[in-house]
C-alpha cells in the first residue's frame, strides 16, 4: 500500500519515509523540505535547507478508497531554523 501512495504522488522527490502497517488503516513517516528563500518575520533568506517531518495515518474503505487522513507534526524545529533561536 505505501508503494501505491508512492506511485499516485508522482514526485521526483518522495515525501514518504516508511511505512508502518497496512490497510485498513495505514500509518506512515513523511518528510517534507525546501531551502529556505524568502523572508520570515524581517529576516533575511540564507538558501539553507528547511525540514518537517511528522506522521499520518489513512484509514480506507472496503474499496480501497481513503476515508479519514489524520496529520501529525511539529513545527517547532522549523520555526525555531526560521527565527535563528537552533541550528538543529
Amino acid at each position: 500500500m505505501i508503494l501505491l501512495l508512492r506511485q499516485q504522488l508522482r514526485h521526483e522527490h518522495n515525501p514518504i519515509s516508511s511505512g508502518v502497517s497496512g490497510p485498513p488503516r495505514i500509518s506512515f513517516t513523511w518528510r517534507h523540505w525546501s531551502h529556505w528563500t524568502g523572508p520570515y518575520k524581517n529576516r533575511t533568506p540564507t538558501g539553507e535547507l528547511i525540514e518537517l517531518f511528522g506522521a499520518a495515518f489513512v484509514n480506507l474503505n472496503t474499496d480501497s478508497k481513503i476515508q479519514t487522513v489524520e496529520i501529525y507534526y511539529d513545527p517547532g524545529a522549523m520555526i525555531r531554523r526560521l527565527m535563528g533561536t537552533s541550528k538543529l
